[in-house]
């Protein structure tokens, strides 16, 4: 993922320089669907072991649970996780992903919940355009605070150097991943190894970005299919310009829809934040 943003970063610059339009405008077009699907590591899973086999590392990605705040022993745990228990000069990274594709979840949630009575139709329909709304664009609140509807996930992914598969680099990764979800797990951290179609799923919800989207397209892995095939639509339009990126992609009934990619530093502290320690306290605000 990270060699893929690189790419574009190198096109943005080249926007920029003088001149440069003409050589991004070439570099674009050689940027066709097997170009860029090979600039994406991925390629095979071990279902025995739980490990992926990409093209020049072997490792592993961990869902876990995001949790809301910390403790002493939580704090505690972790640090002697990363000081004693993992390997040294080798990154381990842990990434916090938001996203709207919450349709499916509301599907399950709002069946347990129904309106019953004459107007039960009408009341029904109106509490699923809520929800929807407060994904694509924010809760309808009295407060008037930013507050958007997401699926908020934690994975954490970890790799070594390895030019080929050998029993003895797979069993060393195995073994870093055991003790990492002992340790994550005495910190009361649930986690889960997640497998290729889980990982294709991620990798192909970030790229094929659609702002319009509540529910995730389906992503089929097969037993012969290399990983990093699957994670890039082959529909897929790339507009590279000097503040962001413009990614088109056709829906299912052939209509296109294009969404704005757009890389935000945090220069200075938000005006107004929130650390929630508890449900109630966002559902007082709505």
């Amino acid at each position: 993922m990270k060699k893929f943003l690189n790419v574009l970063e190198n096109l943005q610059n080249a926007f920029r320089m003088p001149d440069g339009a003409s050589e991004m405008t070439r570099n674009l077009a050689s940027l066709d669907f097997p170009q860029l699907t090979s600039v994406l590591p991925y390629r095979d899973y071990d279902r025995d072991s739980g490990l992926f086999v990409n093209r020049s590392t072997v490792g592993f990605l961990l869902r876990a649970e995001p949790l809301i705040g910390a403790n002493e022993q939580i704090v505690y745990v972790l640090e002697d996780l990363i000081k004693s228990k993992l390997p040294r000069k080798t990154p381990i990274s842990f990434h916090l992903v938001s996203s709207k594709l919450i349709g499916d979840q509301l599907d399950r949630g709002l069946s347990e919940f129904r309106w019953q009575g004459k107007h039960a139709d009408k009341f029904n329909r109106i509490t699923r355009a809520y929800y929807q709304r407060a994904a694509q664009q924010q809760f309808n609140s009295p407060t008037g605070l930013p507050l958007t509807l997401r699926d908020y996930r934690l994975y954490i992914s970890y790799c070594v150097k390895a030019k080929k598969r050998t029993a003895a680099v797979m069993t060393e990764v195995a073994h870093t991943l055991k003790v990492l979800r002992s340790s994550l797990d005495a910190a009361k951290i649930y986690t889960q190894a997640a497998d290729d179609q889980e990982l294709a799923t991620l990798v192909h919800g970030m790229l094929n970005a659609r702002h319009d989207q509540l529910y995730p397209d389906e992503v089929r892995v097969g037993k012969f299919d290399e990983l990093h095939q699957r994670c890039v639509d082959q529909r897929i339009g790339i507009d590279v310009r000097p503040d962001d990126v413009l990614i088109s992609l056709a829906d299912r009934q052939g209509s296109v829809t294009s969404t704005r990619a757009m890389n935000f530093m945090l220069e200075n502290n938000p005006d107004m934040f929130m650390l929630w320690m508890g449900g109630d306290n966002l559902s007082n605000l709505l």
